[in-house]
C-alpha cells in the first residue's frame, strides 16, 4: 500500500511539473546571489489582424513578435527582493536609435528587440539586461496559470470592441480575475485617464500577480505558470539571469 502511495505521489509530482518541462530545458537554473538588479523590458506585443479574411472580425495572424509594443514596463528586481516598475507610456514621442523620430511603440516593427531596448535606454538612462515580449494571450493564459488575479477594481468597466474581439464588464470591488477578465482589465482604455489609467491598472496588476507567485500556496501552480510564459512569449533571457532574478524573489 505504501508504494502505490508513493508511485502516486510521483505521478502527481510529474504531472504538475510536465507543462513546466519545455521552459526549464531552455532556462532551468538554481537560485543564486545577485551581485546588482536585474533590469527585465516587459513589452506586450499587439496583434496583427488578417484583412485578408473572407470572415469579420478579422482573425488575428500567427504571432511573430513583430508589431507595435502597446505596453512596455521596465522591472527592476533588486538583490533584497524589492522590485520597480517603471511604465512608458505606448504614444511617448522621441527620437529612436536607428529609426529617427516617432512614437516608442512603433520601434519594433523597424528594428525589432534591440531598437525598442536602445529606445528605452535613451529615454530612461537605463539598459535592460533582456527583455520578453508577450503575445495578446500571455497575461490570459498565465492568469487562468496562476488560478486567477485577486485585486481591487477601482471603477465600473464597460466596453464592447467587437473588431479587436475585446468585451469588458467589470464592477468594481475587490476581485478574483479569470484570464480572460484580466486582459479585459489592462486592455480596457474607455475612461477619462486613457493611456494614463491603463498604466496604473499594468502595475496593479503586476504587484498582485507577483504577491501571488511568492504565496507559499501557490508554489504548485508555478510548474503551470512557467509553461504559460514559455509558449506565449519570446525572450532573450539567460540562465544565470534566471538564477539572479530566482535567487532576488
Amino acid at each position: 500500500m505504501r508504494r502505490v502511495v508513493v508511485l502516486a505521489a510521483l505521478a502527481g509530482l510529474v504531472a504538475l511539473s510536465a507543462p513546466a518541462a519545455p521552459a526549464l530545458m531552455k532556462y532551468g537554473s538554481l537560485p543564486r546571489k545577485a551581485e546588482g538588479p536585474v533590469t527585465l523590458l516587459l513589452a506586450g506585443v499587439a496583434p496583427e489582424y488578417d484583412e485578408n479574411a473572407p470572415v469579420w472580425p478579422y482573425p488575428v495572424k500567427p504571432e511573430d513578435y513583430k508589431g507595435n509594443t502597446d505596453t512596455l514596463v521596465l522591472a527592476q528586481l533588486r538583490p533584497d527582493g524589492t522590485v520597480n516598475l517603471l511604465s512608458i507610456p505606448r504614444d511617448t514621442w522621441l527620437n529612436v536609435p536607428g529609426w529617427g523620430w516617432g512614437k516608442i511603440n512603433g520601434a519594433n516593427p523597424h528594428g525589432g528587440p534591440e531598437m525598442v531596448m536602445n529606445a528605452v535606454q535613451s529615454l530612461t538612462g537605463v539598459k535592460p539586461d533582456a527583455y520578453v515580449y508577450l503575445s495578446l494571450y500571455a497575461v490570459r493564459a498565465l492568469t487562468d496559470a496562476a488560478g486567477g488575479v485577486t485585486l481591487d477594481v477601482q471603477q465600473r468597466m464597460k466596453y464592447d470592441d467587437n473588431a479587436g474581439k475585446l468585451h469588458v464588464d467589470l464592477q468594481p470591488g475587490r476581485q478574483t480575475l479569470s484570464g480572460v477578465q484580466a486582459e479585459g482589465y489592462l486592455r480596457f482604455r474607455n475612461d477619462n485617464m486613457g493611456d494614463i489609467g491603463r498604466v496604473a491598472r499594468q502595475q496593479q496588476f503586476m504587484t498582485a500577480l507577483g504577491n501571488q507567485v511568492k504565496s507559499p500556496l501557490n508554489l504548485w501552480r508555478l510548474p503551470m505558470m512557467a509553461g504559460a510564459l514559455d509558449r506565449t512569449t519570446k525572450t532573450n533571457i539567460t540562465r544565470e539571469q534566471v538564477g539572479a532574478l530566482l535567487g532576488e524573489l
